[in-house]
């Protein structure tokens, strides 16, 4: 089953399972960390229960679930910032949050590896950009070194690449204009 598009919360895609994306709830935070770390866990990237929590609690509607069968099988976390900011594992992310920030800076895109190829990513990653243009945000913003050549496909391009002390490269920031 290959999903293309954004597809609106519940919508069947024939000889797909049905999938419904929502806003997440406190109610699913140990799913959100279980899939945290089936995600990130080799790469030791993954984020904390805490940090979870506080995204949740610092901008609910910036958080997403796919949900798949009455179970959370992905799920995307985003941040408002007034600039653009390097990536940080496990801190609070109310601290960070600003509501009037121009940037909306994507956290997490997780999806149970079980559930890969199916296309709930590219869901999770359209629900985030339409969020973006319903508020008028400047850009978009992410951080990542694993999945590089994953997001131009959907018009990120490097705003930065940021280096270890070897010179190695450790991750890019990636950024898209929203419009």
């Amino acid at each position: 089953c290959r999903r293309v598009g954004f597809m609106p919360s519940g919508v069947r895609i024939p000889h797909c399972p049905p999938m419904l994306i929502r806003n997440a709830i406190l109610k699913d935070l140990n799913r959100l960390k279980e899939i945290e770390d089936a995600a990130f866990g080799r790469q030791k990237i993954n984020e904390n229960r805490f940090t979870i929590k506080t995204r949740l609690l610092a901008f609910p509607k910036g958080i997403f679930v796919a949900e798949s069968g009455g179970k959370v099988v992905g799920y995307t976390a985003s941040e408002l910032r007034g600039r653009i900011t390097r990536f940080a594992l496990d801190y609070d992310a109310r601290t960070r949050h600003s509501p009037k920030g121009p940037y909306m800076y994507i956290a997490t895109l997780a999806v149970d590896p079980k559930f890969h190829g199916q296309g709930i990513g590219q869901v999770l990653l359209r629900k985030q950009l339409v969020l973006a243009k319903k508020l008028k945000l400047r850009a978009v913003v992410l951080s990542t070194w694993y999945a590089r050549k994953y997001y131009p496909r959907f018009g990120f391009k490097v705003y930065r690449t940021i280096y270890l002390k070897n010179g190695e490269i450790n991750y890019h920031i990636f950024i898209r204009e929203v419009g």
